[in-house]
């Protein structure tokens, strides 16, 4: 029980802090109350609750790899916008343009 604690306590708030915020069903809530009805059905038939604690293990991980690819991605936009920019200024330089308002 200690270990399911440990690895899901921020998924645990969030789906808490979604509750107080009346934003229920969101991706914590359910992934908290899948993971709780997991932990009751092993308690119930057999006293192990390991496959909750892989569920949100795994679902831990794969926020990390969400997270990591979101960042990479928008690290990656900006670069391109700024080269965007420094492409465009070189252009500019080479070749004056004039603008008619």
């Amino acid at each position: 029980m200690i270990d399911y604690l440990i690895i899901g306590y921020d998924i645990l708030r969030k789906a808490i802090k979604g509750i107080k915020n009346r934003q229920v069903f969101d991706e914590s809530f359910l992934m908290a109350v899948a993971t709780i009805g997991t932990m009751a059905l092993a308690i119930y038939e057999n006293g192990e609750y390991l496959e909750a604690i892989a569920v949100m293990l795994f679902y831990q991980i794969g926020e990390w790899f969400q997270g990591y690819a979101v960042g990479k991605s928008r690290r990656n936009i900006s670069n391109l916008m700024d080269m965007e920019k420094k492409f465009t200024m070189a252009l500019a330089e080479r070749n004056p343009l004039s603008v008619c308002k």
